[in-house]
């Protein structure tokens, strides 16, 4: 299933009992080990519990309260949920959390402490399901509208996507609040509410108190629609993203883009290949002002410079061969000048955080014979190295070696170079020595991974 689904029509959704919808719906997600439900305690969590509760009496279900300390009745609350997941012999535990605006807003803060608290409960295979319907997702909409959100954040939730080592999935997006509200009120389900939702200094409830009203007012049906809108955004960012991925600019390793084939795409073409690239590899999407002037200085620099451009405090851009790297802002400094002993055959961790592999498989590579009698130990560039890479006739100096194989600046000072019996045997996991290589039959070689680098 595509972690970007949006899940049903709410529209359509609205006509259906609520416990076929939510078992439609779970009949859609990915396999589970576990059920977790962030229970609040709220009218939208504690229908979700009860109705999960009815209509999978079996399932091994658990209920967690996240305790944000943010009002008096934050105490009171989670003894009530507590309470309320006994009574329907649900496992429950409260997470304690300190929320920590420093200036990014109570709400956000919250929000983001809150899904690092459920996401370290997870275990692989956990399903965590959260209450959010479809009023919640206009709001959600809107917001993103108000802060001049793109495609992505106009999709605003989506029902599912990966969350630690498991999922995130919101089942109820496809039913409005009245729908739930309804069918608590039949079932007798009791519910909390929270004290902190008249606090009209807060944006969400502003939109829902002030400005839902006067929308569902003037059209009725609002929050459906602009539901609806909001999957429609997320169906088109998911195309969005397929055809960005397949774009020649990704040619290679998927590690790096290649200018030249940004350069045969219009303005708006690099900028949404750029930010699909960067989100791909976990980066932060800086401003549109600045993206547009990291692209122009990266792709109009003369041929034999290596420009870079800063997106933020901890990330920068560099072009080598002309090809985009993504690296950290901060270098770690000069590598050691002492030898590092590899005494054993599990990864050797290195100085700068990298690590330092073995893989085993057909050569050409270090006969393992003389891999296990040898003493081993890694060492950093002092200048004047060399070595008959296995294959060739001629000794290489480093900087032949790093230029043969396309190694950027950046990278050099830090490859590691494993000696063997005090002789150079392998520049990381570039070359072997000729003199140690093993042409055929089992082989070993350097597996480098690197730290904090996406490029």
């Amino acid at each position: 299933m595509s972690s970007k689904s949006q899940g049903p029509d709410p529209a359509r959704a609205g006509r259906m009992e609520l416990p076929a919808f939510l078992a439609a719906r779970l009949a859609a997600l990915p396999a589970r080990k576990r059920l977790l439900i962030a229970y609040s305690g709220g009218l939208d969590s504690s229908v979700l519990l009860h109705a999960l509760r009815e209509l999978t009496p079996e399932a091994p279900l658990f209920a967690l309260h996240v305790h944000h300390g943010l009002h008096a009745q934050a105490d009171a609350v989670a003894a009530f949920c507590a309470a309320r997941a006994r009574r329907l012999g649900v496992p429950f535990e409260r997470i304690d959390v300190e929320v920590k605006p420093r200036g990014r807003g109570v709400e956000a803060a919250a929000r983001d402490v809150r899904y690092a608290a459920l996401r370290a409960r997870m275990r692989p295979g956990d399903l965590l399901l959260t209450a959010q319907h479809a009023d919640d997702q206009a709001e959600t909409l809107l917001l993103q509208l108000l802060r001049g959100a793109g495609p992505r954040g106009l999709a605003a939730m989506p029902e599912l996507r990966r969350l630690g080592p498991g999922w995130l999935a919101r089942p109820l997006l496809g039913l409005r609040r009245e729908h739930l509200r309804a069918w608590a009120e039949a079932r007798g389900v009791e519910w909390n509410q929270d004290p902190t939702n008249a606090d009209l200094s807060l944006d969400r409830n502003y939109l829902r108190q002030r400005v839902m009203p006067l929308l569902e007012e003037r059209w009725p049906g609002a929050a459906t629609t602009l539901s609806r809108s909001a999957r429609l955004c997320a169906q088109q960012q998911q195309a969005l993203e397929g055809l960005l991925a397949r774009q020649p600019a990704h040619a290679g390793s998927g590690e790096t883009l290649a200018c030249r084939a940004l350069r045969e795409l219009d303005e708006p073409e690099r900028q949404a290949l750029l930010r699909d690239w960067l989100r791909r590899r976990g980066a932060p999407m800086p401003p549109e002002r600045r993206l547009r002037a990291a692209l122009a200085m990266l792709l109009d620099a003369r041929a034999d410079r290596q420009p870079a451009a800063r997106l933020d405090a901890g990330h920068e851009l560099r072009r080598y061969r002309d090809r985009i790297h993504l690296l950290p802002t901060r270098a770690p400094g000069a590598p050691p000048k002492r030898a590092i002993p590899w005494c054993d055959e599990a990864p050797l961790a290195l100085p700068d955080g990298a690590l330092l592999d073995i893989v085993t498989a057909n050569g050409p590579g270090i006969d393992p014979a003389c891999w296990r009698r040898a003493r081993r130990e890694v060492r950093y560039r002092r200048g004047g190295e060399t070595l008959v890479p296995a294959g060739r006739e001629h000794r290489l100096s480093l900087k032949e070696i790093f230029q043969w194989r396309g190694v950027p600046p950046w990278r050099r000072v830090w490859t590691p170079l494993l000696y063997l019996d005090g002789e150079l045997a392998a520049v990381g996991d570039l070359c072997v020595a000729r003199a140690f290589a093993h042409e055929s039959g089992p082989a070993i070689t350097l597996a480098h991974h690197q730290p904090g680098e996406e490029g």
